[in-house]
């Protein structure tokens, strides 16, 4: 592009940050031959691909020691100075004017988006390039730099200062899919402060926020305090959100958290889907496992109370999931063409009783 004098706007960046998350580098072979072209070496070293540290791969050495975000996100890692100038003269940038590879690379190892981040100088090195040809990034850049730095806290408040640098408000999406980012990596508290985060940028919470706060809830009294907060904000409890409560529940062998989600269907009145019931027969089926088999291992809740207790409380799950079946009437996904063979047998018919003569004598 800049060969041709064609300069890069905010939807050029945004493409490339879609292609960083999505794509991978295909095959090891022509990718290494494309980037000897890009930087005019004539051999890629192979060694250990370059780990840039969590604070800089989201990318900020320029960071805002004061800010309003601090009061409930510290960053749990110090860079000196001379540690972040030493980083980034070693840290690959194909974006450069003069493209180079740093201290890296081991193409091979290039698999998760914030590696394929790294090769562009990190958010950081990018958020630069961006400043050089006076494009000002939105809050689509960074939305899709939360889905491309590493999974930790340090990256994230890194990003979030970035984006109050640039001026940019993250949005009630961004915000979700930072509850969704942390709780998939198990960190249910930092994930539900967001909460704070929403609440200082003046936002309020939607039903996808209560859906993915839904991942963090491990025990009935969590699950709730989400319904109440629900009910507070003005939302209905449906079932998905149940689903999402149910798994965690399956997961640990919860049985009270799971009788709690089934008796909360019927006093919401919120039919399960298949995908609801699913979980309920794979986790019957777990269940009558562990207890054929005596030699597996209990669940980690279980293991203080001993098996009795384990099979008396599936007992119970059985018995009451047996009666819930049937006060409960599931959502069946009918199939798409259903509809149209419902029309087409009575079309069918139709046409066979005007060309039969007989049926035709016998109608009159």
């Amino acid at each position: 592009m800049l060969q041709k004098k064609v300069k890069p706007n905010i939807f050029t960046y945004n493409l490339l940050l879609r292609s960083i998350r999505d794509c991978g580098l295909g095959d090891i072979d022509v990718a290494q031959d494309v980037f000897h072209r890009i930087t005019g070496e004539y051999k890629i070293h192979e060694c250990k691909v370059f780990k840039a540290r969590p604070l800089l791969s989201a990318g900020n050495e320029d960071l805002v020691p004061q800010s309003r975000y601090s009061a409930w996100e510290n960053i749990t890692e110090e860079v000196s100075l001379h540690e972040v100038t030493t980083h980034v003269e070693d840290r690959p940038n194909l974006l450069a004017v003069r493209p180079h590879f740093g201290n890296i690379i081991a193409l091979s190892e290039v698999k998760k988006p914030e590696d394929r981040l790294i090769l562009v100088g990190g958010c950081s090195g990018l958020l630069e390039q961006m400043n050089k040809y006076g494009v000002k990034p939105d809050i689509r850049t960074f939305t899709q730099l939360l889905d491309t730095i590493p999974s930790t806290k340090s990256a994230e408040q890194a990003l979030l200062l970035a984006m109050e640098k640039a001026d940019v408000r993250p949005d009630i999406d961004f915000y979700n899919m930072l509850i969704k980012k942390r709780s998939m990596r198990f960190d249910y508290k930092n994930a539900h402060d967001v909460l704070k985060l929403i609440k200082s940028s003046n936002l309020y919470p939607d039903i996808v926020t209560f859906g993915v706060l839904a991942l963090g809830c491990q025990t009935k009294q969590e699950a709730q305090c989400l319904l109440t907060d629900m009910r507070d904000a003005g939302f209905r409890m449906n079932a998905e959100i149940l689903g999402a409560m149910l798994k965690q529940g399956c997961c640990h062998f919860n049985f009270e958290y799971i009788l709690t989600i089934m008796e909360t269907a019927l006093q919401e009145e919120v039919r399960p889907n298949e995908k609801f019931l699913e979980h309920l027969e794979n986790f019957l089926k777990e269940c009558q496992k562990k207890i054929r088999n005596k030699g597996t291992e209990l669940p980690q809740i279980h293991k203080t109370a001993g098996r009795n207790y384990f099979q008396k409380s599936f007992q119970k799950f059985c018995s009451r999931y047996t009666s819930w079946l049937e006060e409960i009437i599931p959502e069946k996904l009918g199939h798409p063409w259903e509809q149209f063979q419902k029309n087409y047998s009575q079309i069918r018919a139709l046409k066979r009783r005007q060309m039969d003569p007989e049926m035709k004598q016998n109608e009159k």
